[in-house]
């Protein structure tokens, strides 16, 4: 198994898996007898291309895992709200900052086309060379 799907494995399992499991920080990783045969159940829900979620519900009623309180997919009331609208504006911001300089860039490759479409138009008609292509 690959070692960075056993990392995955292990933070979406984590309710279900020994301490010595979710080590992490450096620290070697310690697998119970018991954390094999709960991985391996996982393996194979996930098979089945079941969601983590869905495979935490199925391994939480078959005992193999505590109970977890599934987030809720949107968020209710004006704390939440406020934190939502926080979020999107450092979004917002972070996507401006990273497009500004292609959005310069962009506009002066237009300029430059209508610059050349200038030059074309004013072209004397018997200087003009025929393209090869058609368009």
């Amino acid at each position: 198994m690959p070692v960075p799907t056993i990392r995955r494995w292990t933070q979406e399992f984590a309710a279900g898996l020994s301490a010595g499991a979710r080590a992490g920080d450096g620290t070697v990783r310690v697998f119970t007898h018991e954390d094999v045969l709960l991985l391996r159940a996982a393996r194979d829900l996930l098979q089945q291309d079941l969601t983590y979620a869905a495979v935490r519900r199925k391994l939480a009623d078959q005992g193999k895992l505590q109970p977890v309180e599934e987030q809720p997919a949107t968020a209710d009331g004006p704390a939440d709200e406020e934190e939502r609208d926080q979020a999107v504006r450092f979004v917002r911001s972070v996507i401006d900052d990273v497009m500004s300089p292609h959005l310069a860039r962009i506009a002066a490759l237009e300029q430059q086309v209508r610059e050349l479409r200038e030059v074309l138009n004013n072209a004397d008609p018997g200087q003009r060379r025929r393209w090869p292509f058609k368009g």
